[in-house]
């Protein structure tokens, strides 16, 4: 995907697969655009998956912790050939049900991002138009209402989430001005506090 952009720092538009240009918005204030790398996509589907089920990865992780840290700490007694056999093996059954736990939500949420139009190494633009909030992707323009968008911080930007199962990642450091990032997220905060209230 290619972005022509007229200031280097602001995307104004977004090429989609099919070659057709589509426009993004016009307040550059409240702007923000950025590439959707591998890490900005799987951080977004990472952290909405620990909000959605944050008492089942919680329980999950502490009885794998225990169930390994129990079975390797009998194998240390039993030589280091079988401890060593023992940590393989608690490795890997600690990684399948971990991935086992969240396998259904992450594919769903996975489709989701993908029916957006937001796939790897493509420009999204994400900002606010009145009360909407509007990210333009490769798969077009789409707009949701203020009130129903939520947010997650992160110590490295914000997750937004238009819909229960579909995250964006809007990364601190970005191609638009820092002024722009700020914007964008008090006024989602805004909305929030609104929807709270």
């Amino acid at each position: 995907m290619t972005s022509s952009p007229t200031n280097p720092y602001q995307v104004s538009s977004v090429e989609s697969a099919e070659g057709t240009r589509v426009e993004g918005l016009g307040d550059g204030a409240t702007e923000v655009s950025f590439r959707l790398t591998k890490g900005v996509l799987r951080h977004a589907v990472d952290h909405l998956l620990l909000h959605r089920h944050p008492l089942r990865l919680s329980i999950g992780s502490l009885l794998m912790i225990f169930g390994s840290g129990a079975a390797i700490f009998w194998s240390v007694s039993q030589g280091t050939l079988f401890f060593l056999a023992v940590f393989a093996v608690a490795m890997l059954l600690v990684t399948v049900i971990y991935t086992a736990l969240v396998h259904h939500s992450k594919n769903i949420i996975r489709k989701q991002v993908a029916q957006l139009g937001m796939i790897r190494d493509s420009v999204c633009v994400v900002g606010v138009d009145e009360d909407e909030l509007v990210i333009t992707t490769s798969g077009g323009v789409h707009r949701w209402p203020g009130e129903q968008v939520k947010l997650y911080r992160t110590p490295f930007g914000i997750v937004l989430c238009p819909e229960p199962m579909t995250p964006v990642y809007v990364p601190k450091k970005n191609n638009s001005p820092e002024e722009a990032f700020r914007s964008l997220r008090q006024k989602l905060l805004q909305w929030q506090a609104q929807a709270a209230a």
